[in-house]
């Protein structure tokens, strides 16, 4: 009876996904590579890709180099002015020495739940999702530049937006000190907010704002699965021991 529940919610997500992102297949739900006895999917490439980048800005510091970063943060001036688009990617990959110990802290919440939200909706909506997190922001912080120059770096509220992602597929999951995603989500994103108001940071404050719009849509396809979801776990364990494995059944 479980085996069959389990594949009725499998099915239905797999229609809804292609409903939104266009055809599934098999694959979606396969690592991309493996390394020896280890799968590598594409949560664990984007934590190499952004690893890489710290490590190659904290060169650029220690040899006095660190102006080259400024061309590949976000700059909606420069983006109107000169036509640096690149921007519109690159600022997410801009991560300063000075916050490599929150960056730490970031690379392992995107590892846990990027997993899992990967998992579930398959690889290439995955990535769709992480573009969309990507580009949007920059996309109209860009369109905002007209009427005032916005800067933004790093990605943290690209990231967030993994989190949040991951607390609307499963919100009644017990995480830190047995409370459950969907109150986490709400705690932090409050904590963000007022960090941001505080320092008057309107560019993070809009991309925080835009992660919390999607999550209003994904909200919507969650009630969709929700038929087909009915007869998993009302409670699954987060495994602080086992990354590789972050839910426990």
């Amino acid at each position: 009876m479980l085996l069959t529940s389990r594949c009725a919610c499998a099915n239905g997500s797999a229609a809804l996904i292609e409903s939104m992102f266009g055809v599934t297949t098999s694959d979606d739900y396969r690592p991309v590579a493996w390394m020896g006895r280890y799968p590598v999917d594409v949560t664990t490439m984007l934590v190499g890709l952004h690893v890489a980048a710290a490590i190659l800005a904290a060169i650029l510091y220690a040899i006095g180099a660190s102006a080259i970063l400024v061309y590949l943060q976000f700059d909606s001036g420069a983006i109107w002015y000169s036509g640096q688009i690149w921007r519109l990617f690159t600022y997410a990959f801009v991560h300063v020495p000075s916050g490599l110990l929150w960056f730490a802290v970031e690379m392992y919440m995107l590892f846990v739940f990027g997993r899992e939200v990967e998992r579930f909706i398959g690889r290439r909506a995955y990535i769709a999702l992480y573009l969309i997190l990507l580009i949007t922001p920059a996309v109209l912080l860009t369109i905002w530049g007209l009427w005032q120059q916005s800067a933004l770096t790093g990605s943290p509220a690209l990231h967030f937006g993994i989190f949040i992602a991951f607390a609307t597929i499963y919100p009644r999951v017990e995480l830190f000190l047995r409370i459950m995603a969907k109150w986490v989500a709400l705690i932090l994103a409050a904590v963000y907010t007022f960090q941001l108001l505080a320092y008057h940071a309107w560019s993070d404050q809009h991309a925080l704002a835009l992660n919390r719009s999607l999550r209003s849509c994904r909200k919507r396809a969650r009630d969709v699965l929700r038929s087909g979801m009915m007869f998993m776990p009302r409670s699954i364990r987060f495994s602080i021991k086992s990354p590789s494995s972050a839910l426990e059944v």
